[in-house]
């Protein structure tokens, strides 16, 4: 009895050491208890934006993409738009100065939460310069890759294609221009379009 029951002793340290020894092999360093993801988009930065954006990891392929900030400048438009009319509208001021963008996106990834995805996206963008805005909403199919580049940091470049709706309208007479009547109908009519849009995004992430 007293053989077999120190080797049962033996057995059960045994294994507790293997147990403990596969723990260190197989540590990540608390990457599979990763459920959110911060960051910000770079090309939005180019465009004027500063947004901050927050993704929370649904399971291990599905995730929903929130992002959202002031324009801060008048940037470089980073996308392409390819509207079906641009006739009908004068506008006598292009310097936007202030404004906003709200962004949705859901996405899958073909991994676990890493490599590429697939999303849909809904953005909605408003400008204002001094004597017109510009509201643009947009919805896109995008295809990406997510690049970890160093421990919990990523590099993320999509792009896609989708259909865009954008509507111009003036708030008020610009300074130093003299307009006629036909002028004074253009630019107190709003003017909506839609077409063709093909985003580009770069984001730079960090899980958490």
């Amino acid at each position: 009895m007293k053989s077999i029951a120190l080797l049962f002793l033996s057995l059960s340290i045994i294994g507790n050491v293997y147990a403990q020894d596969l723990d260190d092999v197989f540590d990540d360093g608390g990457m599979s208890n990763i459920k959110n993801n911060v960051g910000i988009n770079a090309t939005d930065l180019v465009e004027g934006f500063l947004t901050i954006q927050y993704e929370r990891y649904l399971g291990p392929h599905y995730a929903i993409n929130l992002r959202g900030g002031p324009l801060v400048y008048d940037g470089i438009p980073m996308h392409l738009m390819l509207l079906f009319d641009n006739s009908g509208y004068v506008s006598y001021d292009d310097k936007f100065t202030n404004g906003f963008l709200m962004g949705l996106n859901i996405r899958v990834y073909m991994a676990d939460h890493t490599g590429w995805f697939t999303s849909y996206d809904f953005m909605f963008t408003r400008r204002n310069s001094i004597s017109e805005r510009e509201n643009t909403f947009t919805f896109a199919y995008i295809i990406g890759f997510k690049w970890n580049v160093y421990n919990r940091f990523s590099i993320i470049p999509s792009t896609g294609v989708g259909l865009g709706f954008q509507q111009l309208y003036p708030l008020y007479d610009p300074p130093n221009t003299y307009l006629t009547d036909d002028d004074r109908s253009f630019m107190y009519g709003e003017f909506t379009n839609f077409g063709f849009y093909f985003p580009i995004h770069i984001n730079v992430a960090y899980d958490f």
